[in-house]
């Protein structure tokens, strides 16, 4: 184990009132409340302690006379005697405490507090703790709080407390709300823990065969936390681990109140028993190499579970796959207070030769049904199947690391002026709203199901319509489901809709269209669901559907119900797998007229089929713009045909075309060409998501990123969002921040949003999110429309050309400008592509300044009007020392030197930082991007600075320029030799940069500091929705 040397020495130089006074700011009003409570402030003065990390640290008050009391004027009510230490409080003592500071390891992460104590009948121990920086006052980093069961009798409780990382002292306040008590309390035995642990091979003698607290050599790895707030769970569990050449050991020691309350119902012999409305115990590996994970678990009756846990596409959640059973044994010890288990996985089953050489993801779960609650080992706020952020179990180096949560993530932004009313028109909003989530208790697990009776099932479920058909939202379940779902079936949807002009959206798409598509004859697709949505033989088995039912007997319920219908989410999601033949051997000869298509129609007879997973090759950036145009092409005509198969069957419908996927990035669909053809197209950005794959910066204005970006370019539909309303990547979305999220897609132009909830356990432990989304739904249900700006003279040119050829997902240099000109400057502008420019969606002639985030790739058509559009006297600003650098054919751009006047070479940068004026602009290194740039600067020098030109900054290192500015046309150019924008940190606060967007606005003539920037969704109370649900977990 981890050994950090623990010195508790001896603290007097506190004020005895400083608890008191931190924070600094407490109100008086908040004094004279803190004032009524009655504490008792243990101080221990103690000598130099020298222990190990993990050895208990006892504190016997019969033996010595340290505690001291606050006020001094009670203190005759402390009392300290051959028991211990005894306070009798009387009803006229306004305050009586004493106080007690422990010292910190550095390296702590939690302690075991274990407290020996009886109190007068009724009175309930408290025990809070303020945590202390090195130098700071009380609460410095923290407080918390819990309780101690009330006894009349001697009894020791022990509970588990967190320590927030920098904790140099903690102050321990044990505290009762009574007016008149006794308490008295014999000792305080602490115990540190450190995250990281030592495990060793099996000892001699060792049996799995053998109770885990019977494992003689083998150390505790002890502390299991909630999976909602990771904090200590109330009943703790606590491990041990050890392994030989056959297999891995993982044993399991639980408290449990008694063997009655344990839930164990299910008694069935065969692998993968429905045990999970049971108490369980469960064990969670992962080999990060293979990106697969798996789960086993155990109910009381030595029933058992096991499964694959995978993720269907590389950033998708992580799903349970319980067709997998594997060769594993697990053993049961059940006494009157504990439950312990023995899991022993060969290693053969995890398809590991032996002891594996890397280090493998490790999680343990246990799910308490009288106790309420799921914990886990790993101290993160998530689920089971967070397989990011398990342990590092190390067997090379003998060492397990717990993953703990850092301070919580905040999303909300600071709007000192926020707007909400003075932004509202006198026009109709009619806006839309809607959940994936259906809420139903159908979805629920069998556990919670079985707490409801036939009667109250039917009543949450008519309790829910109700609110959402008052908060104007599309029912839920979609169809086809809705009427086998609801009860009541098509005649409860015929009532909602009388009621409250409830109707339901109807999908195109689930596995069954998917598998029955290839059945039908779909070309390309992978595995049994895979199936790409842009080839024509799943175009045509949509069609076909679509117009079979108009021959099915409750067609005309679908004409009565239906309220949108939506054509597939997140097309690109299997795209890579099926037209990878390495990863799609099956598929080869289909494969090989794709490569010759594409050749003769988007590859200019050069340039084939892209394996994303084969090795680069000097082809391969211009290969996959090739498949990407020739993908997004045939895309466009599945669009285009199924909604005029939907105008055809739900006349008067809209048709939603997708849900682009931008859960944490952005998805190569070229959205350009799908505006024509879609009433409504939607994207789902996902901050939880975004922060954990990209950073926190990157996540901050990651839904009105996305919402604008797919609003400007999608040219002629509706704009739908998808907001966040579930846990995340250990992401757990606050009710202000979902508010903030829609907040920002509203002012870009939301016409709609659509929440998505995952699953039961969401509504389970974020209950507050579903109602926070209701409440949104049904403030927009009236709202008048937004003031949105609808002119501008500046736009930002996103290039799908370097989307697609980089691998670039992520768009840090667009997002930046994003930030720098909309969020920080508080200026209107467009986002443009070379798709619109081509198809002339976009009009050069509007704009006056053109800024230019990326742009390597170019087409000759684009080129053209970019040069037109400076010869007219426009500005085009380009942060790409790479622009223009090649068409996508693979030649090289003539006009690229005409606009730079010289020539870009290559260079090292010793300061992140150029010099602007008397302004500092800090620099980025390229981050999430594939190629020689990544985790470097990409600097260049100017060889000379062409005549005429201006400097604008330099660098700083060596004052040579970075940015110039000189005349073309008409126009003029601005030019940087560096990419300033390669990861998104622009946004984490103002810099120089918000100063040089200021100066081309104005220059412009583009208004800033516009209030649309500042709006947010002004929290109302009669927008409150009242469920009247019984929530029984």
């Amino acid at each position: 184990m981890s050994t950090p040397k623990n010195t508790a020495t001896c603290i007097f130089n506190f004020p005895t009132d400083t608890w008191m006074r931190t924070p600094a700011r407490r109100s008086k009003e908040r004094e004279k409340i803190v004032m009524r409570k009655v504490f008792l402030y243990c101080f221990l003065t103690m000598g130099v302690i020298t222990a190990h990390a993990f050895d208990p640290i006892v504190y016997d008050f019969t033996k010595r006379n340290i505690v001291k009391p606050f006020p001094h004027s009670v203190a005759a009510s402390l009392t300290w005697g051959e028991e211990g230490y005894r306070m009798n409080k009387t009803a006229d003592q306004a305050m009586f405490s004493a106080y007690f500071y422990l010292q910190a390891p550095a390296d702590a992460k939690a302690m075991k507090y274990a407290f020996t104590y009886r109190n007068s009948p009724g009175v309930i121990p408290q025990l809070n703790l303020s945590f202390n920086k090195k130098g700071g006052g009380n609460g410095s980093n923290g407080m918390t709080k819990t309780s101690f069961p009330s006894s009349t009798e001697w009894v020791t409780r022990e509970v588990l407390i967190t320590i927030p990382a920098g904790t140099d002292a903690i102050q321990c306040v044990h505290s009762a709300m009574e007016d008149a008590y006794e308490l008295a309390f014999k000792s305080v035995t602490v115990t540190y823990l450190s995250d990281v642990f030592d495990i060793a091979p099996a000892p001699n003698g060792f049996s799995a065969k053998l109770p885990p607290s019977q494992w003689q050599g083998v150390p505790e790895l002890p502390g299991f936390y909630l999976c909602v707030t990771a904090e200590p769970a109330s009943e703790q569990t606590s491990l041990k681990l050890t392994w030989d050449n056959d297999a891995l050991y993982v044993g399991f020691m639980a408290s449990i109140k008694s063997r009655e309350v344990l839930q164990a119902k299910v008694k069935d012999s065969k692998p993968d028993a429905a045990i999970f409305s049971d108490d369980c115990l469960e064990l969670f590996l992962h080999a990060p190499a293979r990106n697969l994970a798996w789960q086993f678990a155990v109910n009381a009756n030595a029933s058992r579970f096991d499964a694959e846990v995978k993720q269907d596409v590389p950033g998708d959640p992580w799903r349970v796959k319980s067709a997998w059973n594997g060769d594993w044994d697990v053993m049961n010890f059940l006494e009157e207070n504990r439950w312990e288990a023995t899991f022993t996985i060969p290693w053969k089953t995890l398809g590991f030769d032996g002891v594996p050489q890397t280090a493998i993801g490790f999680n343990a779960g246990r799910e308490n049904k009288s106790g309420q609650e799921n914990s886990q080992w790993n101290a993160y706020d998530g689920n089971f199947h967070a397989v990011e952020k398990y342990a590092s179990l190390d067997f090379s180096n003998g060492k397990i690391e717990r993953t703990r949560r850092v301070d919580s993530v905040s999303y909300l932004i600071d709007r000192p002026n926020a707007q909400y009313e003075a932004l509202l028109s006198h026009e109709p909003g009619n806006f839309r709203t809607g959940t994936w989530g259906a809420a139903l208790l159908d979805i629920f697990p069998e556990k919670i199901r079985q707490l409801y009776s036939d009667e109250e099932v039917l009543e949450w479920q008519d309790n829910l319509m109700a609110a959402r058909g008052d908060a104007g939202m599309l029912g839920g379940p979609p169809l086809p489901w809705a009427n086998s779902r609801l009860k009541g079936g098509w005649a409860k949807m015929r009532e909602l809709r009388q009621k409250y002009g409830t109707r339901f959206p109807y999908v195109l798409f689930n596995s069954a269209v998917s598998r029955n598509a290839i059945k039908a004859g779909a070309k390309y697709y992978y595995g049994e669901t895979g199936v790409d949505p842009a080839c024509e033989g799943y175009r045509q088995y949509v069609l076909n559907s679509l117009e079979n039912l108009k021959t099915k007997y409750y067609y005309p319920d679908y004409l009565e119900h239906v309220g949108l219908v939506f054509g597939i989410d997140e097309p690109t999601n299997n795209v890579s797998n099926i037209f990878s033949r390495t990863r799609n051997q099956n598929l080869s000869a289909a494969l090989d007229e794709v490569d010759a298509e594409i050749k003769a129609t988007t590859g200019f007879g050069k340039f084939g089929l892209h394996d994303h997973f084969a090795e680069p090759t000097p082809d391969s950036e211009f290969a996959r713009i090739a498949f990407w145009r020739w993908w997004n092409g045939n895309f466009a005509v599945f669009c285009r045909e199924v909604r005029a198969k939907v105008k055809e069957v739900f006349p008067g419908v809209d048709f939603k075309s997708i849900d682009r996927n931008t859960v944490s990035g952005v998805c190569s669909v070229d959205v350009a060409l799908l505006g024509p053809h879609s009433d409504w197209i939607s994207c789902d950005p996902y901050p939880t998501s975004t922060s954990n794959k990209y950073g926190l910066s990157r996540a901050l204005y990651h839904p009105g990123f996305s919402a604008k970006m797919l609003r400007d370019l999608a040219t002629g539909s509706k704009l739908c969002v998808t907001p966040q309303n579930f846990i995340y990547h250990g992401g757990r979305p606050k009710p202000a921040e979902m508010r903030e999220w829609a907040s920002q897609c509203i002012k870009v132009g939301a016409q709609m949003l659509y929440w998505y909830i995952e699953d039961s356990e969401t509504l389970m432990n974020m209950w507050d999110g579903n109602l926070e989304a209701l409440a949104i739904n049904k403030q927009l249900k009236t709202m008048p429309k937004v003031k949105v700006p609808e002119k501008t003279v500046s736009a930002v040119l996103h290039s799908d050309y370097d989307r697609w050829g980089l691998q670039d997902n992520v768009l840090h240099p667009a997002y930046s400008l994003y930030t720098l000109l909309g969020e920080q400057t508080k200026a209107w502008f467009d986002f443009i592509s070379p798709t619109g420019i081509i198809t002339k969606l976009d009009d050069l002639r509007r704009y006056k300044v053109l800024y230019v985030p990326r742009m390597k790739f170019t087409d000759p058509a684009t080129t053209a009007e970019l040069m037109e559009f400076l010869n007219r006297g426009g500005t085009l600003v380009s942060f790409d020392p790479d622009f223009l650098s090649f068409n996508i054919d693979g030649s090289a751009v003539p006009e690229r030197a005409a606009l730079l006047g010289t020539e870009l070479l290559p260079r090292t940068l010793q300061m992140p930082t150029l010099q602007y004026g008397d302004q500092t602009l800090p620099v980025y290194k390229i981050a999430h991007l594939p190629g020689s740039y990544a985790g470097k600067f990409q600097a260049c020098d100017f060889k000379e600075v062409p005549a005429g030109s201006r400097i604008l900054a330099t660098y700083s290192d060596d004052g040579r320029p970075a940015v110039i500015e000189r005349s073309y046309g008409k126009g003029r150019v601005i030019i940087s030799a560096v990419q300033p924008f390669g990861n998104s940190d622009v946004a984490l606060k103002h810099t120089g940069w918000v100063d040089f967007i200021r100066e081309l606005c104005r220059a412009a003539g583009e208004e800033t500091d516009l209030p649309i920037w500042d709006f947010v969704l002004k929290k109302m109370p009669e927008h409150r929705v009242n469920l009247n649900l019984k929530v029984k977990w």
